[in-house]
């Protein structure tokens, strides 16, 4: 993923092996943004950054990739409490 792309400099971050890049290396442009897949199946499983599974339960096939860089939908939505509460001591 870029983070920073500038003439003479660009910043990523690697989500995978990065052992085989070097300096030089030619890299090509994906044109998306960084998903990640989504379904009932990963409540059960134990994923790493990207959705891949290493829990060693094998592959799985998204029903639908959502971006990262969205918000989440809210999950609870929480009444505050507006009356004091009081502890007899």
């Amino acid at each position: 993923m870029a983070l920073i792309l500038e003439n003479e400099n660009v910043i990523i971050v690697i989500f995978s092996n990065d052992t085989a890049i070097k300096e030089g290396n030619i890299v090509k442009r994906t044109k998306s943004i960084v998903d990640v897949p989504i379904r009932k199946a990963l409540l059960s499983c134990v994923v790493d950054v990207l959705g891949v599974p290493i829990d060693g339960k094998g592959a799985l096939s998204a029903v639908k990739r959502i971006s990262v860089e969205v918000k989440p939908p809210r999950l609870l939505h929480i009444n505050l409490c507006m009356n004091p509460f009081y502890i007899n001591k």
